[in-house]
């Protein structure tokens, strides 16, 4: 696990919303680990979910890693742009 601090940038598609948000960026490298993460993004966003053995080989296949964004202070620290 490696973790950096920087500036996160984000961009909402849609809508013109945009913030700088200071942030720690943890990559986690545990695919096993992170599995019920990496499935609930899936889900999320609609597409279909393997079985557990078959969507951590082919995580593990594509080199997948999770990185886990925390923000380093309340939504007030941030850079916002059409969020009200």
């Amino acid at each position: 696990m490696r973790s950096e601090t920087l500036p996160t940038g984000l961009d909402v598609s849609s809508s013109s919303s945009r913030g700088l948000v200071p942030a720690t960026v943890e990559i986690r490298e545990d695919t096993a680990g992170e599995l019920p993460r990496f499935r609930a993004i899936r889900e999320k966003h609609g597409v279909a979910v393997p079985d557990d053995d078959e969507h951590l080989r082919a995580l593990t296949a594509e080199g997948r890693v999770l990185l886990a964004i925390t923000p380093d202070g309340p939504l007030s620290s941030w850079t916002c742009w059409g969020l009200d």
